[in-house]
Protein backbone atom coordinates (compact mmCIF):
# COMPACT_ATOMS: atom_id res chain seq x y z
CA UNK A 1 0.00 0.00 0.00
CA UNK A 2 2.80 2.57 0.90
CA UNK A 3 4.79 1.83 -2.26
CA UNK A 4 1.55 2.70 -4.03
CA UNK A 5 1.21 5.75 -2.34
CA UNK A 6 5.22 6.79 -2.70
CA UNK A 7 5.04 5.84 -6.80
CA UNK A 8 1.87 8.54 -6.69
CA UNK A 9 3.26 11.38 -4.77
CA UNK A 10 6.47 10.84 -7.11
CA UNK A 11 5.04 11.94 -10.14
CA UNK A 12 5.53 16.04 -9.61
CA UNK A 13 2.21 17.09 -11.94
CA UNK A 14 -0.36 14.52 -10.40
CA UNK A 15 -3.15 15.93 -8.48
CA UNK A 16 -4.36 13.87 -5.84
CA UNK A 17 -7.11 14.48 -3.26
CA UNK A 18 -6.45 12.85 0.27
CA UNK A 19 -9.60 12.21 1.87
CA UNK A 20 -10.07 11.49 6.02
CA UNK A 21 -13.41 10.95 7.86
CA UNK A 22 -13.99 12.71 10.71
CA UNK A 23 -15.91 11.26 14.00
CA UNK A 24 -18.95 12.86 15.10
CA UNK A 25 -18.32 14.45 18.69
CA UNK A 26 -18.80 12.39 21.15
CA UNK A 27 -19.60 14.65 23.91
CA UNK A 28 -23.44 14.25 21.96
CA UNK A 29 -25.08 11.55 21.91
CA UNK A 30 -28.02 12.91 19.34
CA UNK A 31 -25.37 14.02 17.20
CA UNK A 32 -23.97 10.87 17.05
CA UNK A 33 -26.60 9.27 16.49
CA UNK A 34 -27.42 11.86 13.35
CA UNK A 35 -23.72 11.57 11.67
CA UNK A 36 -24.18 7.40 12.00
CA UNK A 37 -27.68 6.85 11.19
CA UNK A 38 -28.90 9.82 9.16
CA UNK A 39 -26.24 11.80 7.32
CA UNK A 40 -23.12 9.38 6.36
CA UNK A 41 -25.78 6.41 4.85
CA UNK A 42 -27.28 9.74 2.93
CA UNK A 43 -23.58 11.05 1.11
CA UNK A 44 -23.49 13.93 4.29
CA UNK A 45 -20.75 12.68 6.07
CA UNK A 46 -18.00 14.95 7.86
CA UNK A 47 -15.03 14.91 5.88
CA UNK A 48 -11.14 16.73 5.92
CA UNK A 49 -8.97 16.36 2.80
CA UNK A 50 -5.48 17.63 1.50
CA UNK A 51 -4.29 17.84 -1.76
CA UNK A 52 -1.02 16.57 -3.01
CA UNK A 53 0.84 18.02 -5.22
CA UNK A 54 4.53 17.98 -6.36
CA UNK A 55 5.93 15.83 -3.36
CA UNK A 56 3.78 18.25 -1.00
CA UNK A 57 0.59 18.56 0.66
CA UNK A 58 -2.15 21.07 1.21
CA UNK A 59 -4.76 21.78 3.59
CA UNK A 60 -6.47 24.63 5.30
CA UNK A 61 -6.92 24.96 9.35
CA UNK A 62 -8.82 26.76 11.12
CA UNK A 63 -6.65 29.38 13.10
CA UNK A 64 -3.39 28.03 10.65
CA UNK A 65 -4.55 29.03 7.04
CA UNK A 66 -3.05 27.32 4.28
CA UNK A 67 -0.94 24.62 5.55
CA UNK A 68 1.82 22.85 3.69
CA UNK A 69 3.95 19.95 4.83
CA UNK A 70 6.36 17.52 2.66
CA UNK A 71 4.15 14.38 1.74
CA UNK A 72 3.57 11.75 3.96
CA UNK A 73 1.60 8.31 3.07
CA UNK A 74 -1.76 8.74 4.49
CA UNK A 75 -1.86 5.13 5.46
CA UNK A 76 1.11 5.20 7.77
CA UNK A 77 0.20 8.65 10.49
CA UNK A 78 -2.16 9.13 12.90
CA UNK A 79 -1.71 13.10 13.31
CA UNK A 80 -3.49 14.63 10.13
CA UNK A 81 -2.45 17.88 9.83
CA UNK A 82 -5.84 20.19 10.27
CA UNK A 83 -7.59 17.12 11.55
CA UNK A 84 -5.77 16.13 14.56
CA UNK A 85 -5.38 12.30 15.91
CA UNK A 86 -9.15 12.05 15.49
CA UNK A 87 -9.40 11.70 11.66
CA UNK A 88 -9.29 8.27 10.00
CA UNK A 89 -7.86 7.64 6.71
CA UNK A 90 -10.76 7.20 3.90
CA UNK A 91 -9.12 7.42 0.22
CA UNK A 92 -7.28 8.94 -2.34
CA UNK A 93 -8.10 9.97 -5.89
CA UNK A 94 -6.47 11.17 -8.58
CA UNK A 95 -7.94 14.48 -9.99
CA UNK A 96 -5.67 14.55 -12.79
CA UNK A 97 -2.34 15.96 -14.04
CA UNK A 98 -1.31 19.68 -14.09
CA UNK A 99 0.61 21.65 -16.69
CA UNK A 100 1.77 24.29 -13.91
CA UNK A 101 5.42 24.11 -12.76
CA UNK A 102 6.30 24.67 -9.38
CA UNK A 103 6.32 27.82 -9.33
CA UNK A 104 3.47 28.52 -10.75
CA UNK A 105 1.88 26.44 -8.18
CA UNK A 106 3.50 28.56 -5.54
CA UNK A 107 1.92 31.22 -7.23
CA UNK A 108 -1.64 29.63 -7.04
CA UNK A 109 -1.10 28.98 -3.24
CA UNK A 110 0.08 33.11 -2.73
CA UNK A 111 -3.13 34.09 -4.52
CA UNK A 112 -5.03 31.91 -2.48
CA UNK A 113 -4.21 32.93 0.90
CA UNK A 114 -6.44 36.00 0.05
CA UNK A 115 -9.38 34.00 0.39
CA UNK A 116 -8.17 31.34 2.68
CA UNK A 117 -6.16 33.30 5.51
CA UNK A 118 -5.50 32.98 9.04
CA UNK A 119 -7.42 36.14 10.47
CA UNK A 120 -11.01 34.66 10.52
CA UNK A 121 -11.80 33.41 7.23
CA UNK A 122 -12.41 28.97 8.05
CA UNK A 123 -16.24 28.78 8.55
CA UNK A 124 -17.25 25.16 9.06
CA UNK A 125 -20.22 25.74 6.03
CA UNK A 126 -19.24 28.21 4.42
CA UNK A 127 -15.04 27.98 3.55
CA UNK A 128 -13.34 24.81 5.14
CA UNK A 129 -10.64 22.58 3.96
CA UNK A 130 -13.07 21.15 1.00
CA UNK A 131 -13.68 24.44 -0.49
CA UNK A 132 -9.65 25.08 -0.33
CA UNK A 133 -8.77 21.63 -1.83
CA UNK A 134 -11.73 22.02 -4.64
CA UNK A 135 -10.43 25.60 -5.24
CA UNK A 136 -7.03 24.44 -5.32
CA UNK A 137 -7.42 21.61 -7.47
CA UNK A 138 -10.13 23.85 -9.90
CA UNK A 139 -7.06 26.34 -10.02
CA UNK A 140 -4.16 23.61 -11.27
CA UNK A 141 -6.99 21.73 -13.49
CA UNK A 142 -8.62 24.54 -15.19
CA UNK A 143 -8.36 22.57 -18.85
CA UNK A 144 -10.15 19.59 -17.07
CA UNK A 145 -12.91 21.65 -16.02
CA UNK A 146 -16.39 21.05 -17.86
CA UNK A 147 -19.33 23.56 -17.95
CA UNK A 148 -22.36 22.69 -16.56
CA UNK A 149 -26.36 23.98 -16.43
CA UNK A 150 -26.18 27.52 -16.00
CA UNK A 151 -23.06 27.95 -17.13
CA UNK A 152 -20.80 26.82 -13.73
CA UNK A 153 -18.27 25.44 -14.19
CA UNK A 154 -16.92 22.46 -12.90
CA UNK A 155 -13.65 19.88 -12.21
CA UNK A 156 -15.31 16.41 -12.33
CA UNK A 157 -13.05 14.50 -10.93
CA UNK A 158 -13.30 15.77 -6.99
CA UNK A 159 -16.01 13.82 -5.72
CA UNK A 160 -19.18 15.76 -4.61
CA UNK A 161 -19.95 13.89 -1.28
CA UNK A 162 -17.31 15.06 -0.30
CA UNK A 163 -18.29 18.41 0.77
CA UNK A 164 -22.57 18.04 0.44
CA UNK A 165 -23.17 18.47 4.08
CA UNK A 166 -21.29 21.42 3.97
CA UNK A 167 -22.84 22.91 1.09
CA UNK A 168 -26.31 21.32 2.15
CA UNK A 169 -26.08 23.47 5.35
CA UNK A 170 -25.09 26.58 3.32
CA UNK A 171 -27.83 26.59 1.16
CA UNK A 172 -29.81 26.66 4.88
CA UNK A 173 -27.73 28.78 6.51
CA UNK A 174 -26.25 31.62 4.56
CA UNK A 175 -23.49 33.87 6.68
CA UNK A 176 -21.94 35.51 3.94
CA UNK A 177 -18.21 35.01 2.67
CA UNK A 178 -19.50 32.09 0.50
CA UNK A 179 -16.83 29.94 -1.57
CA UNK A 180 -16.98 30.67 -4.87
CA UNK A 181 -15.16 27.78 -6.12
CA UNK A 182 -14.62 28.48 -10.13
CA UNK A 183 -14.63 32.37 -9.62
CA UNK A 184 -11.63 31.42 -7.21
CA UNK A 185 -9.84 29.25 -8.99
CA UNK A 186 -9.86 31.26 -11.66
CA UNK A 187 -8.29 33.98 -9.97
CA UNK A 188 -6.46 31.99 -8.14
CA UNK A 189 -4.85 30.67 -11.47
CA UNK A 190 -3.88 34.16 -12.52
CA UNK A 191 -6.00 34.33 -15.58
CA UNK A 192 -9.01 36.12 -14.16
CA UNK A 193 -9.24 39.30 -16.39
CA UNK A 194 -7.01 38.05 -19.11
CA UNK A 195 -7.50 39.72 -22.18
CA UNK A 196 -8.77 36.99 -25.15
CA UNK A 197 -9.07 34.15 -22.36
CA UNK A 198 -12.20 32.48 -23.17
CA UNK A 199 -13.37 29.10 -21.42
CA UNK A 200 -16.93 28.45 -23.32
CA UNK A 201 -15.14 25.86 -25.19
CA UNK A 202 -12.89 23.78 -22.09
CA UNK A 203 -13.92 20.11 -22.49
CA UNK A 204 -11.98 17.28 -19.79
CA UNK A 205 -9.11 16.40 -21.69
CA UNK A 206 -8.48 18.89 -24.22
CA UNK A 207 -6.00 22.03 -23.77
CA UNK A 208 -7.98 24.82 -25.41
CA UNK A 209 -8.57 26.95 -22.44
CA UNK A 210 -6.07 29.63 -23.80
CA UNK A 211 -7.87 29.79 -26.87
CA UNK A 212 -8.41 33.39 -28.12
CA UNK A 213 -12.21 34.12 -28.93
CA UNK A 214 -13.68 35.21 -31.99
CA UNK A 215 -15.22 38.51 -29.82
CA UNK A 216 -11.11 39.53 -29.22
CA UNK A 217 -10.00 38.75 -32.62
CA UNK A 218 -12.48 40.83 -33.73
CA UNK A 219 -11.47 43.82 -30.99
CA UNK A 220 -7.92 43.34 -32.09
CA UNK A 221 -8.87 43.70 -36.22
CA UNK A 222 -11.31 46.84 -35.37
CA UNK A 223 -8.09 48.38 -33.40
CA UNK A 224 -5.56 47.87 -36.07
CA UNK A 225 -8.23 49.07 -38.73
CA UNK A 226 -8.77 52.28 -36.77
CA UNK A 227 -4.78 52.58 -36.11
CA UNK A 228 -4.40 52.68 -40.21
CA UNK A 229 -6.69 55.39 -40.52
CA UNK A 230 -4.63 57.45 -38.06
CA UNK A 231 -1.81 56.70 -39.94
CA UNK A 232 -3.29 57.95 -43.02
CA UNK A 233 -4.89 60.76 -41.27
CA UNK A 234 -1.27 61.88 -40.02
CA UNK A 235 0.45 61.48 -43.62
CA UNK A 236 -2.25 64.23 -45.16
CA UNK A 237 -1.24 66.34 -41.95
CA UNK A 238 2.14 66.34 -43.13
CA UNK A 239 1.67 66.84 -46.64
CA UNK A 240 -0.29 70.11 -46.16
CA UNK A 241 2.20 71.41 -44.45
CA UNK A 242 5.00 70.62 -46.91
Amino acid sequence: MSSFFASVSSSPNVVTLRIYSLPPPSTSPFLSFLHRRILTPTGMGAYHTSLDVGGYSYTFAAGGGIVKTKFVDPTTTSDVIGAGETAVFHSSVVLGETEMTGSEVTAVIARLRSKFGRDGHYHLLNRNCNHFTQTFATALLLQECSKMKGGVYVLKTYPAWVNRAANVGTHAIDHGNVCSVWEEALEASGQQGKVGWEFDDVRAGKGDVGKVSGEAKSKKAKKKELTEKQRRALEKIKGGKK
